[in-house]
């Protein structure tokens, strides 16, 4: 029997998100600042998605988007670690300003592909160690 849920994708003019059985692939689409009501909506999918079960969040940044520093501190407590993917070495300070928000695992890279594979391999160790 398999229990794993089925990959889900929703898409609206505001973001992208792929929802897997290691971790959600999360992109803003707007070019702005992140409002509370898109990061609700974004957090219920996560929820239904993932019920009590540890995920990875991967933010891909494809626009210079600001984050409130208390939408880290709100997070959803089975989101175990963040991987950030920007190809602009410019946003790069503000991201690690923002990783001083958030006391999960936080990472950073330059491609979707190598954050998808350290998602895989951090829910792996994670799933072991318990």
């Amino acid at each position: 029997m398999n229990d794993k849920p089925e990959d889900n994708v929703v898409e609206t003019d505001a973001y992208l998100l792929r929802l897997s059985f290691n971790y959600a692939h999360l992109v803003y689409l707007s070019k702005s600042y992140l409002d509370v009501e898109t990061l609700q909506e974004v957090r219920l999918h996560l929820k239904k998605y993932y019920k009590d079960r540890n995920f990875v969040l991967i933010n891909e940044r494809i626009n210079d988007i600001v984050i409130n520093p208390k939408y880290h501190r709100d997070s959803l407590k089975n989101m175990i670690a963040v991987a950030v993917v920007s190809t602009n070495d410019k946003w790069r300070e503000r991201l690690h300003e923002e990783q001083k928000n958030s006391s999960r695992s936080f990472a950073f890279f330059k491609n979707l592909k190598c954050a998808q594979l350290w998602a895989d391999h951090f829910m792996e160790y994670q799933s072991a160690k318990n």
